[in-house]
C-alpha cells in the first residue's frame, strides 16, 4: 500500500523534474552563431563626369565593425551599392535629355583605372565573385593593404545612340559590404540569448502548465 502510495506520489514529480530540465537545458542553449555583414560607406558631394572621374577611398578604420584582415581570403563576395539624391538622377532625366548613370571602377597601387561595371537607378548594385577573378582577386588584395580607391564617373545615357557628360550634384553614397563565412572568427556575432528573467518566467509557466497536467490526469 505505502509502496504504490510513494510510486503515484513521486512518479508524476519526477517526470516534471526530467522535463523542466530539459526545457532549462534548452532555454540556456544560446542560438547559433550567424554571419556578420561587414560595411562602410563613402560620401560623395559630387560626381565628375565619365573620363575625369571622382575617387572615394575606402579605409581601415572606416568599417562598422572590426575588419578581417587575416581573414579577408574567406570573403566569398563583395557587393558594391550607390545611390543619389540628385534630382536629375531620381527623375531619370538630364539636362540633354538622357538618362544620368555612372560608370563604377577602382584604382590599383599604381593609380591605373580599372572600369567595372555601369550603374543607374535600376541597377544600383553589382558585385564581385568568383565569376571575376581578377577583380576578385584584386579587390581582395587592395583592401587587405589597408585602402580600396574607387573612382566614379556620371554620364548621360542615350540608349541605342550615344552617351554624353553628365555631373551629380549632392548627395551621392557608395556602400561596400561582404560577409564572412559562418564562424568566421572576429566577423561572427553570437545569437541573441534570453535575459535570466525571461528563463524564470518562462520555467514558471511550464512548471505550472505541467503540473496541472499531471494532476489533471492523477485525478481522471
Amino acid at each position: 500500500m505505502l509502496h504504490a502510495v510513494i510510486k503515484r506520489t513521486l512518479r508524476p514529480l519526477l517526470l516534471d523534474a526530467a522535463v523542466l530540465a530539459g526545457i532549462c537545458g534548452a532555454l540556456l542553449l544560446p542560438s547559433a552563431s550567424r554571419a556578420a555583414t561587414i560595411s562602410q560607406t563613402i560620401n560623395f558631394e559630387t560626381i565628375a563626369p565619365f573620363g575625369t572621374y571622382t575617387d572615394g577611398t575606402f579605409v581601415t578604420g572606416g568599417w562598422n565593425m572590426a575588419f578581417p584582415v587575416n581573414n579577408i581570403a574567406n570573403v566569398e563576395r563583395f557587393w558594391f551599392e550607390f545611390s543619389s539624391t540628385d534630382p536629375d538622377y531620381l527623375d531619370q532625366l538630364g539636362p540633354l535629355g538622357g538618362n544620368p548613370r555612372i560608370e563604377f571602377g577602382y584604382r590599383d597601387d599604381a593609380s591605373t583605372y580599372h572600369a567595372f561595371a555601369s550603374m543607374g537607378l535600376f541597377n544600383d548594385t553589382v558585385s564581385f565573385g568568383e565569376e571575376n577573378p581578377a577583380h576578385f582577386a584584386m579587390l581582395k588584395t587592395l583592401l587587405a593593404d589597408g585602402e580600396l580607391v574607387i573612382a566614379l564617373g556620371g554620364y548621360e545615357n542615350f540608349p541605342g545612340s550615344h552617351t554624353d557628360s553628365f555631373t551629380f550634384g549632392p548627395m551621392s553614397t557608395m556602400t561596400l559590404s561582404f560577409e564572412m563565412p559562418d564562424g568566421g572568427g572576429s566577423s561572427t556575432v553570437p545569437g541573441t540569448v534570453p535575459e535570466p528573467a525571461t528563463y524564470a518566467l518562462a520555467l514558471v509557466a511550464m512548471a505550472a502548465a505541467t503540473a496541472a497536467s499531471r494532476r489533471g490526469r492523477g485525478r481522471g
